[in-house]
């Protein structure tokens, strides 16, 4: 029997990815609004994510390194420039540990001790970038900047280490010359909900997010404190390898001007900070 030479099938031109990346995009949304609205188990909308994530189009690393600085130059000064508003910092090249170091010892705590007590210092969350400079022997809290732009959707890498078991350590982006707005993750050693994701304007200041345990990160090792956000505000806080922190936040839309590191009680060594965003517009 002669075999009809009519292709009964037609060569497969597999799967539209857009429409794939469209719908996957969509779902990723409600995702979002759902974990807004507590309308479902956070553990399933996480492995609904990681589902979502293996059938995500492969595309090229869209981050750019907007800036890194590991204090091997031995200064803070030049490339990139930091400014320090108050108290003082140094970069140890010895020792222990190596890097950004700050110290500030609250009234009445001596090295070594352990504190549970309030701390004035605590309370500085506000703009300071543009306040005079306090003398280091006077200073309540240790503040140092520096200006870079840096896209809504972003990565930080803060490596630092902790020598004191009290006091309390921040970090984060901020918007405009005063830094009234921004983002911050705060560690409080020793103490309940010991790191926050913190939003603050001028009307206020939000925890956004908290890991509730009591953290003391003081085991003479370094740490790793990775940050994300996406286009959809949504973000992520790992610690060594573990995320311990996720949260939505849509507040703010625009670019970030600049980067923000406070010491209001303790010793620590910024060992390296790494952030990676969105190619700036030209």
């Amino acid at each position: 029997m002669a075999q009809d030479s009519t292709t009964r099938y037609q060569q497969w031109q597999g799967y539209n990815s857009e429409k794939m990346q469209d719908l996957i995009n969509q779902l990723d949304e409600l995702i979002d609004q759902a974990e807004t609205d507590r309308a479902a188990d956070p553990q399933f909308l996480k492995d609904l994510r990681g589902v979502l994530a293996q059938y995500s189009a492969p595309s090229a690393p869209k981050y750019v390194a907007l800036l890194f600085d590991d204090f091997r130059d031995g200064n803070y000064t030049q490339n990139p420039v930091w400014t320090v508003t108050s108290g003082g910092f140094k970069v140890d090249r010895k020792g222990s540990f190596i890097g950004l170091r700050s110290t500030i010892y609250p009234p009445g705590t001596q090295p070594g001790q352990t504190s549970t007590t309030g701390n004035p210092a605590l309370d500085i969350l506000g703009a300071i970038l543009n306040q005079p400079a306090q003398q280091t022997s006077t200073a309540k809290y240790a503040a140092i900047y520096t200006p870079v732009k840096v896209s809504n959707e972003l990565r930080i890498k803060f490596d630092f280490a902790s020598t004191e078991r009290f006091g309390r350590m921040d970090f984060g982006v901020y918007q405009g010359s005063g830094g009234s707005n921004a983002y911050r993750i705060a560690y409080l050693p020793n103490q309940k909900d010991s790191l926050r994701l913190i939003r603050l304007t001028p009307k206020g200041v939000w925890v956004i997010g908290a890991y509730k345990t009591t953290l003391s990160l003081e085991d003479n090792r370094r740490h790793l404190i990775e940050w994300t956000r996406d286009k959809n505000g949504v973000m992520s806080v790992v610690l060594d390898g573990q995320e311990v922190i996720r949260a939505t936040d849509k507040n703010f839309t625009k670019p970030f001007d600049g980067f923000l590191h406070l010491n209001a009680g303790g010793s620590y060594y910024v060992r390296s900070i790494s952030i990676e965003g969105l190619k700036p517009q030209t």
